[in-house]
Order: structure tokens, then C-alpha cells, then sequence
């Protein structure tokens, strides 16, 4: 669960998170985005990886744009969250699923 928090409408905000991949299959993992909830308010942009060894590293960034909507996604309970579905490539993780916590406020 990634924790984005308050958010204000009149700011939005934007991070960078990044992921890694390792073992054998690392040089093979992409990211593709495939479902992202909810779709206007998380926007999503994959980088480049970077190849670190024996591992990859790729950014993720993840926006609230400004002038968005008021929306609670800040629950106790995973269905309250926004979540963002990627595609990996990786025959033995196809998909990642990463849940964000936040909360537009007006």
C-alpha cells in the first residue's frame, strides 16, 4: 500500500516511486499499465529502466492532478483504495498491483 494522504485540489501532487526487479528474469520485467482506479484522479507514468547489475530499476510516477475532484480513498479496507495494475513481462509475476491511499480534499 502506497500512502499518498491529503491531498489538496487546488495543488494536487506528484511522486516518484521506484521499482525494482531481480533474479533471472529481471532483464526481461516491463511495466505496462492496465487498470488504474480510479482513472480521473491517479494518473500514471512509467520511465526508463535502468539496469543495476542483477537487478532493474524502474520510476513510477503517480499524480493527482490539480483541479481534481474531492474523493476518500483513505478506508481501512482495501476496497477503499485507488489501485494501480501493471503488467510485468514476467512469466512468474504478470501483474503487479500496487493500492494507494489518499484523499482529495475540495
Amino acid at each position: 500500500v502506497y500512502t499518498l494522504g491529503m491531498v489538496k485540489s487546488q495543488e494536487g501532487v506528484r511522486r516518484e516511486i521506484y521499482l525494482r526487479a531481480g533474479g533471472p528474469n529481471h532483464k526481461e520485467v516491463h511495466y505496462t499499465p492496465i487498470q488504474i482506479y480510479p482513472d480521473d484522479l491517479l494518473k500514471v507514468e512509467v520511465g526508463p529502466t535502468r539496469e543495476l547489475g542483477k537487478a532493474s530499476l524502474t520510476p513510477l510516477k503517480i499524480e493527482i492532478p490539480k483541479g481534481s475532484r474531492p474523493a476518500n480513498h483513505m478506508g481501512s479496507d482495501e476496497a477503499d483504495f485507488g489501485q494501480i495494475t501493471l503488467e510485468t513481462g514476467d512469466p512468474e509475476t504478470p501483474e503487479l498491483r500496487i493500492l494507494v491511499r489518499f484523499a482529495v480534499e475540495g
